[in-house]
């Protein structure tokens, strides 16, 4: 299989659920679906219970032909060894898929989009992903639709509904958020294994694994043993994540030193931990104080803050972090996900945020190298140095943008999603998340924009951006142009 890598920011929504029981209604619609549970290869327990294996009770692994034994969290499946029809009700699992280009055939739709809305140019690509899936709507999920879909196999978090699924087809349920041993490197191997593409999961993980070695040796060189931790805050709450979520193995693994106060995290995590987090009082936020602190942001609504907020109130501008301009925000779906994808833009940052160079310079994120591979040649201009103009990158490499003819007033451009005739001299011009920065660079003002909050960080940015109407941001739906005042029509759109 080959890896179909995607040139769309998969930012992951922390999906695990909190509370739940099955409903009465849904056991009743699934078990008319029990009947052929046998036939698909589900190792049947006593009692013909199908695959219902909880409680440590374990299944013979004597799968009918066709089929192979997984074991899991919750027991042992026969599963296909080519599996068709997947139907995906985790988030972590749905973007692993899309990387492998296996498309779901029941997938919920509304959390899908969510991590597709943060630009405009994502939603094609996501919208593709899921175009011949059923919804299975939000959760509780409904069961009906996931029988509907006629699944060959179905992946799961949690066990709350694992019965009701097991009946419909040969299920696989995990509970990766609560299991110490669980990594992203293991998350990626397992589910590579799963769904049949154990060599790809494999190099991609290799891949990984390189480049944390890479930052490791980086900001050792160019930053020393800086101190690094991680929190949220809410309502006055402060709080910083299990040593399991994947920004902390990654930063572990990159030796990356948390402040002293916080070093006994791991060894006390049984008493710490309430779920997934612990929590400080704001009287005690300087026992998170670090020399890199980093806010998991979710480019916030108005119960959360912003970033620039916080930093303004005296308990937060008195932190070392603060007062060193190294209070950063970073995207919280993205650095929770476990997803190799998500896990490589989150080392891109560290690479940014704690050695202070673009890991582009160093180590290239494997999936930006793919799409720029993948993407059209300016053959007129073999040495140059960014995929887009304007936009600094690893040297030599192929430009995303090829003009194709050059006419009186307009020039036709094929990029990634065809050709285009723009103006030769545009007088509004709209820039996305990806983009604002290169309008910027070039001396553009836009009409309207997108841009990444890290932008408004820079004096000089913020200056220029200072009027300029915002579309929305990277994490939140654009915003439509009635909303953000801008003109009626642009001249050109940038991403």
């Amino acid at each position: 299989m080959k890896i179909q890598l995607v040139s769309f920011l998969i930012v992951l929504v922390f999906l695990t659920a909190c509370s739940g029981q099955p409903a009465a209604q849904d056991s009743d619609a699934a078990s008319e679906t029990s009947n052929a549970v046998a036939e698909e290869g589900v190792v049947e327990s006593e009692n013909n219970e199908s695959s219902k294996l909880v409680d440590g009770r374990t299944a013979s692994d004597d799968c009918a032909p066709g089929t192979r034994a997984i074991d899991h969290d919750y027991g042992t499946t026969c599963v296909p060894e080519n599996p068709e029809r997947i139907a995906v009700m985790d988030l972590d699992v749905a973007a692993f898929m899309r990387v492998l280009d296996i498309k779901p055939v029941a997938i919920s739709f509304a959390q899908w989009n969510e991590l597709v809305a943060a630009s405009l140019e994502w939603e094609e690509a996501g919208n593709a992903f899921i175009a011949d899936a059923t919804d299975i709507g939000e959760w509780p999920y409904n069961i009906e639709s996931v029988a509907a879909s006629n699944p060959d196999l179905i992946l799961a978090a949690g066990v709350e509904k694992y019965e009701l699924l097991s009946e419909i087809a040969p299920t696989i349920a995990f509970d990766i958020y609560h299991n110490n041993e669980n990594s992203w490197s293991t998350f990626t191997a397992y589910f590579g294994d799963v769904l049949n593409a154990s060599d790809e999961a494999q190099a991609l993980v290799d891949a990984t694994n390189e480049r944390i070695a890479a930052l490791e040796a980086y900001v050792a060189t160019e930053a020393g043993d800086p101190t690094v931790f991680v929190v949220q805050e809410w309502e006055e709450t402060i709080s910083y994540g299990a040593p399991y979520f994947a920004y902390n193995q990654i930063m572990a693994q990159a030796n990356m030193a948390r402040p002293e106060t916080q070093a006994v995290i791991q060894d006390e995590y049984e008493t710490s931990f309430d779920e997934y987090w612990a929590n400080v009082s704001l009287e005690q936020l300087d026992t998170v104080d670090a020399e890199y602190l980093l806010l998991l942001s979710l480019v916030y609504d108005e119960s959360g803050g912003t970033i620039d907020e916080l930093r303004e109130e005296p308990i937060w501008a008195a932190l070392d972090a603060a007062q060193n301009d190294q209070f950063v925000a970073v995207p919280w779906q993205q650095w929770l996900s476990f997803d190799v994808y998500s896990v490589n833009k989150t080392i891109d940052d560290l690479f940014r945020i704690v050695g202070g160079s673009e890991a582009a310079e160093v180590a290239p994120n494997p999936f930006s190298a793919e799409v720029a591979d993948s993407l059209p040649t300016d053959q007129t201009d073999g040495e140059a140095l960014s995929q887009v103009p304007g936009f600094p990158a690893y040297a030599p490499t192929p430009t995303m943008l090829e003009v194709v003819e050059e006419r009186e007033e307009t020039v036709l451009i094929r990029h990634a999603f065809g050709e285009t005739e723009v103006p030769k001299n545009p007088a509004r011009v709209y820039t996305d998340a990806l983009t604002t920065q290169i309008a910027l660079s070039l001396g553009i003002e836009p009409a309207g924009a997108q841009y990444f909050t890290t932008l408004l960080e820079v004096p000089e940015l913020a200056a220029q951006l200072e009027g300029v109407p915002e579309l929305g941001d990277q994490y939140l739906r654009p915003k439509p142009r009635s909303a953000c005042g801008c003109p009626t029509r642009p001249d050109r759109r940038l991403g």
